[in-house]
């Protein structure tokens, strides 16, 4: 079993998906501010609380898949993502579950089937995700996609194409190396 990550801190998206490309299950976990608590404060909060909740779904996942480090020019989204990448790092090395980065536009124009110069069509890359967890989702994650608040939708959507990208090349040896 694969476990797709869509990162960040604020919201994490997540997707079990198999070799084979079946989404299993999916899901976002949204952690909001809380008032009167400081920067360092909420990441340390929105880590701890991750680690706990990766924790539950790392039991029989064979590798995780996890959106590539991206350097928004926000510092506060590049503090983001780093942190949630080394929690996952730390994890996966605890676990030794082997990790794959997938750098974004390469899984969205791989779904979407075009060449990397066009521009993403994310209203087009939502409705293909959608129709393939409808189609061939365990129905686990066909009912998580008709419940997730549209705030979580694109994050675990996100996660579910990460996964979907992944096992059609988990057999290959650029996948196997990392």
């Amino acid at each position: 079993m694969i476990l797709a990550i869509d990162t960040g801190t604020a919201t994490l998206g997540w997707a079990l998906v198999s070799h084979r490309g079946v989404v299993h299950d999916l899901g976002a976990l949204l952690l909001p501010a809380t008032r009167g608590k400081t920067v360092h404060d909420e990441f340390e909060r929105r880590c701890a609380r991750q680690v706990i909740e990766l924790d539950h779904l790392l039991p029989g996942v064979t590798l995780l898949a996890a959106e590539a480090l991206s350097f928004p020019r926000s510092s506060k989204a590049v503090a983001s993502v780093s942190l949630c990448w080394g929690m996952l790092i730390a994890m996966t090395h605890l676990r030794q579950v082997p990790r794959f980065r997938v750098p974004p536009k390469r899984w969205q124009h791989a779904l979407l089937n075009t060449p990397m110069r066009v521009p993403i069509d994310y209203t087009e890359l939502k409705r293909r995700l959608l129709s393939h967890i409808l189609k061939t989702a365990a129905p686990a994650a066909k009912s998580a996609a008709g419940s997730l608040s549209a705030a979580a939708t694109n994050h675990a959507l996100d996660a579910a194409g990460i996964g979907i990208y992944t096992a059609t090349i988990a057999n290959t040896s650029a996948c196997r190396s990392r």
